[in-house]
């Protein structure tokens, strides 16, 4: 809950969590895997199942992220900037955010 309060104030942190995934922002099918992605603690094979798409095709998404974005979905450093970028993000759109624990 720290975070979520951190990042939704107005400020340069937001701004650049923001930009982090700008390269992705129009891409709505790696934004719905990334999300997921999270959503299912960075596990491969509910993440594809959740999707309906081959684990393969998973791995394709998440490699365009990475070379779209240069976050790595799978390194620790990574998946915390995602996360709090995607936090951000749902704040931003007006969205209410997810009770789970990934996210």
């Amino acid at each position: 809950m720290l975070l979520e309060v951190q990042v939704t104030r107005p400020g340069p942190a937001r701004s650049a969590l923001l930009d982090l995934l700008a390269p992705i922002s129009e891409n709505r099918e790696l934004l719905q895997t990334l999300t997921t992605y999270v959503e299912e603690s960075h596990r491969r094979a509910p993440t594809a199942s959740r999707l309906h798409v081959h684990p393969n095709t998973l791995d394709y998404r998440l490699r365009r992220v990475r070379e779209l974005t240069g976050l790595d979905p799978n390194a620790p450093e990574g998946r915390q900037l995602i996360r709090a970028a995607l936090v951000v993000r749902r704040f931003v759109e007006g969205g209410e955010p997810r009770r789970r624990a990934a996210l």
